[in-house]
């Protein structure tokens, strides 16, 4: 299966038994250093892989969302995997334009020019939508780790549920949630909203789902689903 593709030997030394050895990989077409997933833990006189069975190595490139927000209230959500996912981390870029932010289970955090944002909102999870308020029109970039949609199920309480959108690219509703088949379903952004009906679907204004806006999904029953690859 390896016919036709180049396979490298790599000689690796250390000191001592159970040294964590992480490795980069280096594009020298576009002069880029992405790191791998993969890390080793290194065992003297180790052998691993072979020319039919070569070790693989995966390399973990890093993706930027660009969220255009306006004054006031914007319902967001992140579809990246943040080296540091701290309220403080994703939303430092927005400085003192950022005044408040809140989620689902009522814990909110304020941002002051003196002290940086202070509550009980400690992290920002790609999962979930989040009520942003600023006091002029700004941009939230984030840069991460696209999330393996296929890999995280997303559990949805009976009731309103402040659903993020995790696929990378935008989809019409009846795609991104064909595993939501529940009568009585009815979804809310800030500009639409759309309800299922058995034996027919979704129907309403909301038609499609994009990156970084987050919503309101009432559920009457609790379900577990995944996001399609889009």
């Amino acid at each position: 299966p390896y016919a036709g593709t180049v396979i490298w030997e790599m000689i690796m030394r250390s000191n001592d038994n159970g040294d964590l050895i992480f490795f980069q990989y280096y594009d020298a077409s576009n002069d880029i250093v992405y790191n791998i997933s993969e890390q080793y833990t290194f065992l003297i006189n180790d052998v691993m892989g072979g020319l039919f069975s070569p070790i693989e190595l995966n390399i973990n490139i890093t993706d930027t969302l660009n969220i255009e927000l306006l004054d006031g209230w914007n319902w967001i959500s992140i579809n990246l995997s943040t080296i540091n996912s701290s309220t403080e981390s994703v939303l430092e870029i927005l400085g003192d334009n950022a005044l408040f932010v809140r989620s689902l289970s009522g814990t909110a955090t304020n941002y002051g020019s003196e002290y940086g944002w202070y509550g009980s909102l400690v992290m920002i999870e790609p999962s979930q939508m989040y009520k942003l308020q600023l006091n002029e029109p700004s941009e939230l970039i984030v840069t991460g780790i696209p999330i393996d949609v296929l890999e995280t199920p997303i559990s949805l309480i009976s009731g309103w549920n402040w659903l993020g959108y995790l696929p990378k690219h935008s989809s019409r509703l009846s795609l991104a949630l064909d595993e939501i088949n529940v009568n009585g379903a009815i979804i809310l952004s800030q500009e639409a909203h759309s309800q299922y009906y058995d034996g027919f679907g979704w129907y309403g204004s909301l038609e499609y789902m994009h990156p970084g806006k987050g919503y309101k999904l009432y559920m009457p029953e609790s379900k577990s689903f995944m996001y399609p690859e889009i």
